[in-house]
């Protein structure tokens, strides 16, 4: 699949790039950056929250970057 940059048109476009956070986890690894929806979003407590890790396009061009999630069906109607 050939990747066309939004901004210039480029086909020079490095896909599925890992985007971190700013932060780690207890372990020392680099948290990814990711959309968080929940199954049960009214509930107090227990809100079975659904994690959807986020990916990155860059041009190689220009550097126009755009972000998005691999599996977009799987997001929640109801995103609190």
């Amino acid at each position: 699949m050939n990747l066309i940059c939004a901004k210039c048109d480029s086909t020079n476009v490095a896909g599925r790039l890992r985007v971190t956070g700013t932060g780690v986890d207890r372990f020392g690894f680099t948290v990814p950056l990711s959309i968080v929806t929940h199954d049960e979003p009214d509930a107090l407590l227990f809100k079975k929250p659904q994690a959807h890790q986020i990916h990155a396009r860059v041009c190689r061009d220009c550097g126009h970057t755009e972000l998005y999630v691999d599996t977009p069906e799987t997001l929640r109607t109801a995103q609190h």
